[in-house]
């Protein structure tokens, strides 16, 4: 029901019909799908963690891994929405290795 709801108001709001609305959001899922495939093959068998797990193991809040994250002090990679910091990464910054920006 919620889905008609929002399916029928966006129709009204935008001016086009049903099966256009339907090939539109096929269209929107499916680029998606692709790009989380090719973020998740970029990885190739890589360990990953999220920022949650990365937490964890060093003992601090999420937020202070995100700020981390943001001031470069972490390398991640963007899935989706979420990020994963690579074995790698984790151990870079674990040795006080800076991050190169080639």
């Amino acid at each position: 029901m919620e889905a008609n709801y929002f399916q029928n108001n966006a129709i009204l709001v935008t001016g086009i019909n049903s099966q256009d609305f339907k090939d539109i959001m096929r269209e929107v899922v499916e680029e998606a799908i692709r790009s989380l495939k090719a973020d998740v093959a970029s990885l190739n068998g890589t360990t990953t963690y999220t920022i949650d797990e990365v937490a964890i193991r060093l003992g601090k809040h999420k937020s202070t891994i995100y700020r981390y994250c943001d001031a470069g002090l972490i390398e991640t990679v963007k899935i989706g929405q979420s990020y994963a910091i690579t074995h790698t990464s984790l151990q870079n910054f674990l040795e006080g290795k800076k991050i190169s920006h080639v």
